[in-house]
């Protein structure tokens, strides 16, 4: 198991790696508002090239891990494959939209009782994937935010992602984004 904190103020970003369990190493990587971004473990400090390391830990906000259900109202009134769900139907607490093309969006349920998001299906070549969206709690700034989020490929969980705090109000302490000095 792996732990994650996430930080970002302004464009500078900082992440915290904690192995909980299972192999791997304990790490911080930060890009800082200017200059080369940096990984530190136990045993070093390296830089690296900050355009990949960006990439690398967007990989990691919010907006990146809940943008579906960040996303998804705007999506329906502009997207135009929302047009192309056809059939709706009621399965357990969920309003199920249907889409029987082949590629892209294939079908997305609703929560009956909130209209949040409850999972989506999406076809991508051969590959068929499906986001599950659990557990919603309201985040002050924000509103009902899903705390679970499970990702299938082929019907096999391949990742669950637990969010155990968001906060979007604080803005973190410029000395997280300080490069430590080496040992």
């Amino acid at each position: 198991m792996i732990h994650h904190r996430f930080y970002k103020a302004e464009s500078a970003l900082r992440l915290d790696i904690t192995i909980q369990k299972g192999e791997g190493m304990n790490s911080t990587t930060v890009l800082p508002d200017e200059g080369e971004a940096w990984v530190s473990t136990d045993e070093k400090n390296v830089s690296r090239n900050a355009i990949r390391t960006r990439e690398l830990l967007e990989r990691f906000s919010s907006t990146n891990i809940l943008s579906i259900p960040y996303n998804i109202g705007q999506d329906i009134e502009k997207g135009s494959h929302w047009a192309a769900m056809s059939t709706v139907e009621e399965v357990d607490d969920t309003w199920r939209l249907q889409n029987y093309e082949q590629q892209g969006i294939v079908s997305v349920d609703f929560y009956q009782q909130t209209w949040l998001v409850a999972s989506m299906i999406v076809q991508d070549g051969d590959q068929q994937m499906e986001y599950e969206f659990l557990d919603y709690r309201p985040v002050n700034g924000i509103g009902l935010i899903p705390h679970v989020i499970q990702i299938y490929a082929g019907g096999q969980l391949i990742e669950e992602i637990q969010i155990e705090d968001l906060d979007v109000s604080n803005i973190p302490e410029e000395s997280i984004f300080k490069a430590k000095t080496s040992n």
